[in-house]
């Protein structure tokens, strides 16, 4: 079952006589019922795949104030600091 509480108001600020309240339930009725059928299945020989990658190379830094800004090796509270991350394609 599902429900919610509707509210339709005509104001937004106050309540009126003409605003609504709903509360709606969805019903839904389940029913248990057990079908069969017969079926073949022949199993499909496992295929191997091999595959090779080069992972990039990444390098991290943090920076002042923006993307390009200097590399930082302190800060204190209240800097404004990016994190940049830059990678190799892999290839």
């Amino acid at each position: 079952m599902f429900s919610l509480v509707l509210v339709i108001s005509f104001h937004p600020l106050f309540i009126t006589k003409y605003d609504k309240v709903y509360n709606v339930r969805c019903l839904y009725k389940e029913v248990t019922q057990i079908v069969t059928t017969h079926f073949d299945v022949s199993m499909a020989p496992p295929e191997t795949l091999n595959y090779e990658i080069t992972l990039p190379t990444c390098s991290y830094t943090i920076r002042k104030d923006s993307l390009d800004g200097p590399i930082l090796s302190y800060a204190m509270v209240g800097d404004q600091v990016v994190h940049r991350w830059n990678c190799d394609s892999g290839k």
